[in-house]
């Protein structure tokens, strides 16, 4: 009997630490930061979305991506400048933004992202719907180490209001890139291309490598001058007066609570 007791005694000790250990292990398995640990360095975040559409997510500025102080590394073609006025929406204060007339682009500085920067979110306004629209894609090196584009959000497949500042769509941005096996991090850019709804599909990138990553990333809608005529603007030079204007550029580190 002393034995048998012995025996059910040790197994219940057992079960007691299992019990206590389990809750412990269970929270560090579901923690984001254990799942994910970034290599990226971690920057200052606010819910920058919170007050326009209720998205509850952490965001923080991309470089330069609220445009107080001028471009900033971004590399712009076609007169695409910095304005007066800051977007209306709350995202970030301030009060510049970036103006974009038909024919334009503009690529952010090259940042970095790893697993914890699964999306990216940013303000626009649309002069005229019927005569100006945009296509932002992220530029990265693919698997072979060639600079490529990929497609992240069109003003094709959004429903726009003249006039009015509004928040892009959550976008996917490191769920869809290649990251470098052995950091598990990538260097990208952001480009904005504007062109009249006929012509968002025939943009064109180049890229030129350089040091630190992609870098002058150039690049336009072809054919767009051609087209002010058949959208009714006129004369080319009319056409900076109709376009998009961009602000408030944020990147979701992924961090919940």
């Amino acid at each position: 009997m002393p034995l048998r007791k012995t025996h059910l005694f040790l197994p219940a000790l057992t079960l007691a630490a299992l019990a206590a250990v389990a809750p412990a292990a269970a929270s560090a398995a579901s923690s984001p930061t254990a799942a994910a640990a970034g290599t990226c360095t971690p920057l200052p975040t606010t819910k920058a979305f919170s007050g326009v559409d209720g998205d509850q997510a952490d965001y923080s500025l991309a470089p330069g991506g609220n445009f107080e102080n001028g471009l900033a590394g971004w590399t712009v073609t076609g007169s695409a400048a910095i304005a007066s006025g800051n977007e209306t929406l709350g995202i970030s204060a301030g009060s510049k933004a970036l103006r974009m007339p038909i024919g334009s682009t503009a690529v952010s500085p090259s940042f970095c992202i790893d697993q914890t920067n699964p999306h990216f979110r940013f303000a626009y306004k649309v002069d005229n719907v019927g005569a100006a629209g945009f296509i932002a894609d992220v530029v990265y090196k693919d698997a072979r180490g060639a600079v490529t584009k990929t497609e992240i959000v069109s003003s094709k497949s959004l429903s726009l209001t003249p006039a009015l500042w509004a928040a892009s769509p959550n976008s996917p941005l490191a769920t869809i890139i290649p990251l470098n096996a052995s950091t598990k991090s990538a260097s990208v850019q952001i480009k904005f291309s504007v062109a009249s709804p006929a012509n968002l599909g025939s943009d064109i990138t180049t890229g030129v490598l350089g040091n630190n990553g992609i870098s002058q990333i150039v690049g336009g809608a072809t054919g767009i001058a051609n087209s002010a005529s058949n959208i009714g603007l006129g004369a080319t030079s009319s056409v900076v007066n109709v376009g998009v204007t961009i602000d408030s550029v944020m990147v979701d580190p992924y961090r919940r609570g």
